[in-house]
């Protein structure tokens, strides 16, 4: 499970170091694709390859569909780590979440996601918004039973 928050910088050659409990999960790398809200997302191989067949279930015939296809698909890349912990992300990628540095990386569950610092604060502003909180957590109906 990936937790937590970590403001890291991106150099000069576009490389990021992934904080070392994220990467203690996933030894071997990272799919790195667009997230849906103008961020980055990390998923673990297993996890992204679940998404991915998920997503082949579905109809072709469906615009919808192959729409979401071109969205993951296209901007998904693997990517391993390399002796100290970093990625070398595309150019493409850091355009679509307008990164510069440093960034938010942010635990999610079952992935981790690539923030520009600012675009973070936004979200960050709303997800602390007790009104928003209210009406989101009681629509969810979320249990600890």
């Amino acid at each position: 499970m990936f937790l937590g928050r970590f403001e890291h910088t991106i150099d000069a050659k576009c490389r990021l170091t992934i904080p070392s409990r994220y990467r203690d999960q996933v030894p071997e790398g990272i799919y790195l694709m667009q997230g849906f809200d103008g961020n980055l997302t990390a998923y673990p191989k297993q996890q992204f390859e679940n998404i991915a067949e998920k997503i082949s279930e579905k109809s072709i015939t469906d615009s919808d569909n192959r729409m979401l296809r071109r969205f993951l698909f296209s901007s998904a890349t693997w990517l391993e780590f390399d002796n100290l912990g970093r990625i070398l992300i595309p150019s493409f990628l850091l355009d679509y979440a307008k990164l510069g540095s440093p960034v938010m990386i942010i635990g999610a569950n079952d992935n981790f996601e690539i923030w520009n610092l600012e675009n973070w604060q936004k979200v960050q502003n709303r997800i602390t918004d007790p009104e928003v909180n209210s009406h989101c957590w009681a629509a969810m109906d979320i249990s600890t039973k």
